[in-house]
């Protein structure tokens, strides 16, 4: 699941980009929701963020590593790739868990990766 929330030209102006600067990525916020659950259920792991590009009509890789983990052990990494223009993006991963899914908090850490561009963000969410 993911949509273009702003196209580049809003984006370039809230970031006062200039295209000497190369492609950058920049992560605004990331959600969990629902922060807690329960063992089954399934969780969104949202990402929103900026993409500026040299060129408007150009299309970059992006790659969207997520590493969820519970006391330190990986409990999953899903990555996504894909072609991007530029702008302002929102991109969700589903994750059902499963129903022997240990409780406790669990840490998200997602680094979202464009050209020499990275940026990184964490957040928690909590199996009950």
């Amino acid at each position: 699941m993911e949509s273009q929330t702003k196209e580049q030209s809003n984006t370039t102006q809230d970031y006062n980009y200039a295209s000497t600067q190369g492609t950058i990525v920049r992560i605004e916020k990331l959600e969990i929701e629902p922060a807690s659950i329960r063992p089954g259920e399934r969780v969104n792991l949202i990402a929103h963020y900026a993409l500026l590009t040299p060129d408007s009509d150009e299309r970059v890789t992006v790659t969207e590593r997520w590493d969820i983990s519970r006391s330190g052990q990986s409990a999953g990494n899903p990555t996504h790739t894909v072609q991007r223009p530029g702008g302002t993006w929102a991109s969700a991963v589903p994750l059902t868990l499963p129903r022997n899914a240990r409780t406790g908090t669990y840490r998200v850490a997602l680094t979202v990766q464009a050209a020499d561009s990275s940026d990184s963000a964490t957040a928690t969410f909590t199996i009950r």
